[in-house]
């Protein structure tokens, strides 16, 4: 198999510093979680919890890393499989989700951190997860130009579950974002193209990880 074809070589090492690396990703995104539903844990808490795209950024951080760090556990093989599998389409989707959230929070919901699960949602979570897609993983470059149009769907279902949500309790959950104003298409259109934007950049940046990662 050539260099396009194959994924780079990880010595036992490099596995085991990556396994300890999205363990504190995990835990990250686990605290905050923990610290975002205690305050109401009840159906319906838990339900307008999970409507916030904050949580279900931090939500996929979290499931994502928590694969990752049981995948070695269970799998055996090589230190590279066990690492991580050959595409990694649902850990560049939360990368694409928390980068996201970090982005909309500081510069549209005011950037003020008051209390940990903000710092380790809206900051930790955020920086974790781009450092691990800029120098951790080694399978960006597997991603081929359409995937950031899948990262994109995960809008449209957002978008509607969001204003039902408001429409029900009368006040959006996100000031700029309002259903029951006029310009919340026009909203709604500039968050699908600047997730489109983040997207590619983040598709463009493992593709060229891969390649300095294939010399």
């Amino acid at each position: 198999m050539n260099k396009s074809t194959t994924l780079p070589s990880a010595t036992r090492e490099q596995l085991w510093a990556i396994w300890f690396w999205r363990l504190l990703i995990m835990a990250a995104s686990g605290v905050a979680l923990y610290l975002m539903y205690s305050d109401d844990f009840t159906p319906e808490g838990i339900l307008d919890q999970t409507l916030y795209f904050t949580t279900l950024s931090t939500l996929m951080v979290f499931l994502v890393s928590a694969g990752y760090v049981l995948r070695p556990l269970f799998l055996h093989g090589t230190a590279r499989s066990r690492i991580e599998g050959n595409v990694p389409w649902l850990r560049g989707i939360a990368t694409c989700m928390t980068a996201f959230t970090g982005i909309i929070f500081f510069f549209l919901l005011g950037g003020e951190y008051p209390d940990l699960s903000g710092k380790l949602a809206h900051v930790a979570c955020p920086l974790m997860m781009s450092v691990d897609w800029l120098f951790v993983g080694r399978n960006q470059g597997k991603l081929r130009i359409w995937v950031p149009l899948t990262w994109m769907a995960v809008l449209v279902p957002y978008l509607w579950a969001y204003s039902w949500d408001a429409h029900r309790d009368g006040e959006p959950m996100y000031h700029f974002l309002n259903p029951l104003e006029p310009g919340f298409f026009k909203w709604c259109a500039i968050m699908v193209v600047a997730f489109a934007a983040l997207s590619y950049a983040v598709w463009g940046i493992g593709r060229l990880r891969g390649r300095i990662l294939a010399k």
